[in-house]
């Protein structure tokens, strides 16, 4: 076996193993990316049903200003939340 032909033969073995790591590193970074969105979106969904609940509750109890004023309170939102053990507040 000559020179030229080992260094080709490495040289193809290098670039066999730098697009395996490559892909593997696009691969883990498009499921990072992905894992983030479902995240992101399983939260929204979730403070939706919560927001629902609450504003359900209040609604029940004849709080309609409670319920207004939740819309732009965040610290009033979340103590009503906590008040009624709903989501995350409750701990």
């Amino acid at each position: 076996m000559c020179i030229t032909e080992y260094d080709e033969e490495r040289t193809l073995a290098e670039m066999k193993e730098d697009g395996r790591k490559e892909g593997r590193a696009e691969g883990r970074e498009e499921g990072r990316a992905e894992g983030r969105a479902e995240g992101r979106a399983e939260g929204r969904a979730e403070g939706r049903a919560e927001l629902a609940e609450l504003i359900s509750v209040l609604l029940d109890q004849g709080r309609i200003e409670d319920a207004k004023r939740l819309a732009k309170d965040i610290e009033f939102r979340d103590g009503l939340l906590a008040e009624f053990g709903i989501g995350t507040a409750n701990g």
